[in-house]
């Protein structure tokens, strides 16, 4: 179980597999339409709703 994070609304961090998924799929040629967006793979943190306890 991972330790929950204060202010993080997925509350926990985010782990670098994660991280590297969201990189493949922007790498993947599936994607070459997705041009001048930002991808935010932060759980939530930059929106600021926190999700309801799982």
């Amino acid at each position: 179980m991972a330790t929950p994070v204060a202010g993080q609304p997925v509350h926990r961090m985010g782990t670098p597999a994660e991280v590297a998924r969201a990189c493949v799929l922007l790498a993947d040629p599936d994607s070459s339409f997705i041009t001048g967006s930002v991808l935010d793979v932060d759980g939530g943190f930059l929106a600021g709703t926190a999700l309801p306890p799982s």
